[in-house]
């Protein structure tokens, strides 16, 4: 339960006594002492993660190392539509500061995250997301073709 509910006061209009009454106060108590403050700045509550992260419960940190694999998991697979690559990239790294100060919990779901961070290498960017070496591969291959264009219609002017 506390897994699933992770999420759930940060993403809705639940409050942690509504957790507390339904699932209990253990629960309620690891819900949200994993839980953001939405009214902090991402990057501040992204660095607070970090921050935190040694001094969470044994049942917290559980809870953010499943979260982090998990979400790793889903970036790999099948990332937000908008997020490029060096978004996806980001995470990962960001994801593996927080884990890296969990470390100890559970030795099974480390090894687990570390596999799963491993993939890393093969976030690929999508089609029409090129990065600088990738637009002068593109703006290379552009450049043959009208060169071949060229050729092939007996135009002696070479265009660029």
């Amino acid at each position: 339960n506390r897994t699933l509910l992770h999420d759930t006061i940060e993403d809705t209009k639940t409050t942690h006594n509504e957790i507390r009454k339904k699932f209990g106060k253990e629960i309620a108590d690891v819900v949200a002492e994993v839980t953001d403050d939405k009214k902090l700045h991402k990057r501040k509550r992204k660095r607070l993660q970090i921050e935190n992260a040694r001094d969470l419960s044994s049942r917290a940190k559980l809870v953010k190392l499943a979260d982090k694999i998990c979400n790793l998991r889903d970036i790999a697979s099948n990332p937000p539509i908008k997020w490029t690559r060096g978004r996806r990239l980001a995470y990962f790294d960001w994801a593996k500061q927080v884990v890296d100060r969990l470390r100890g919990v559970h030795p099974g779901l480390e090894v687990c995250f570390d596999v799963v961070y491993s993939r890393r290498r093969y976030v690929r960017a999508r089609s029409g997301e090129l990065g600088g070496a990738g637009r002068k591969v593109a703006a290379a291959r552009g450049s043959k073709r009208k060169l071949r264009v060229a050729r092939n219609s007996n135009k002696t002017k070479v265009s660029k």
